[in-house]
């Protein structure tokens, strides 16, 4: 009850609903359908795709839906390309199954998610150990790369 109590509290003092995503048709019907793939009351982990041709507005509606439903979340993060990009500029031609890559992936990941500067990790299970006993919303968008993907959210439970 506290901790519904706070996050209603959190969500009122930090929650300003983006204007942006209004002027998007049909924006509320996608937004429902992806909640109920959520099932956002679910104590499971949840992974939903959505998936089509360049240019129908997947990207719009995985932000849409963000920007509705990040201040549900004890923690919340949005990864784009861009954000992969500055990550993997240091291991330019590095093997994608490099250790201290994926452990750099890893650490970049946490400390966006928990919204610190440097976050410390000394092995790649230390992720999970930091976020399984939070209510975590992470959306991965227009990245193809199986490494990262694996790395960034393939030992979910």
């Amino acid at each position: 009850m506290i901790e519904a109590i706070v996050n209603d509290l959190l969500g009122k003092l930090n929650f300003t609903p983006s204007k942006h995503f209004e002027e998007c048709v049909g924006i509320e019907d996608h937004i429902a359908e992806m909640s109920l793939l959520l099932d956002l009351e679910s104590e499971e982990v949840r992974m939903v795709g959505i998936w089509g041709p360049s240019g129908i507005g997947k990207t719009t509606i995985a932000r849409a839906l963000f920007s509705r439903l990040s201040r549900r979340f004890q923690c919340s993060v949005f990864i784009d390309r861009r954000f992969i990009s500055k990550i993997m500029e240091g291991y330019r031609g590095a093997n994608p199954d490099d250790y201290n890559l994926k452990l750099s992936l890893q650490r970049h990941f946490l400390s966006e998610i928990l919204g610190t500067r440097h976050t410390q990790i000394d092995h790649l299970g230390a992720v999970e150990n930091r976020l399984k006993n939070q209510k975590v919303l992470i959306f991965i968008d227009d990245l193809d790369d199986q490494v990262v993907l694996y790395v960034l959210a393939g030992q979910a439970h």
